[in-house]
């Protein structure tokens, strides 16, 4: 999202820049037109007075001429006219693009305030991971020593087993002896 907001707000900047270039260029042309057109009035104004001193000579030609001066005026203002709403319509589109700037400004802030906010999560994520670890470790330490416990306990407790059977053994054949035993004294005594 950041990468993409960088490269939004690039393209902004160029057409931005575009823009500048293309007013500059206008506001240039626009001075140069304003510039022919003060030549064309003090043209018009040579020309006029010269018509006035020879007017009554050359009534019809002065007149064309006239006509011609009023109508290359006519042409200038046409193009200073066009060129003030080419202008109008640029500061336009510099203004909206200077908008569009400030909110992909803006945007990036919030996406580079939320990086930051997630990069801190992870950090403590990965140090909760780490802790968790580390117990993770010490408890298989833990039950390493608890299953060797029960595995002695296991061993003490097979060989108990074997001594009781082995004394349970020797007690049922004593008192096999014992009955035996006293089954002759028994029978001694009745003689």
């Amino acid at each position: 999202e950041r990468s993409q907001l960088q490269s939004q707000l690039n393209q902004v900047q160029l057409e931005l820049d575009s823009v500048r270039t293309a007013l500059d260029e206008e506001s240039i042309a626009r001075s140069d037109a304003e510039h022919k057109l003060n030549l064309a009035n003090t043209e018009i104004t040579q020309w006029k007075s010269k018509f006035d001193a020879e007017v009554a000579l050359h009534q019809e030609e002065v007149e064309d001429l006239r006509k011609k001066m009023l109508q290359k005026q006519a042409e200038y203002e046409e193009q200073i006219e066009i060129m003030l709403q080419k202008i109008s319509q640029l500061e336009k589109a510099k203004s909206r693009l200077q908008s569009e700037v400030e909110v992909l400004i803006v945007d990036l802030e919030k996406a580079q305030n939320t990086i930051a906010i997630l990069e801190r999560a992870k950090e403590q994520l990965e140090k909760q991971c780490a802790e968790l670890k580390v117990r993770i470790d010490e408890l298989n330490v833990e039950l390493e020593a608890a299953q060797r416990e029960l595995r002695a306990a296991n061993a003490e407790l097979q060989k108990m087993k074997h001594l009781y059977e082995k004394a349970v053994e020797q007690k049922e054949a004593l008192a096999r002896e014992n009955k035996k035993l006293h089954g002759k004294f028994f029978l001694k005594g009745l003689r």
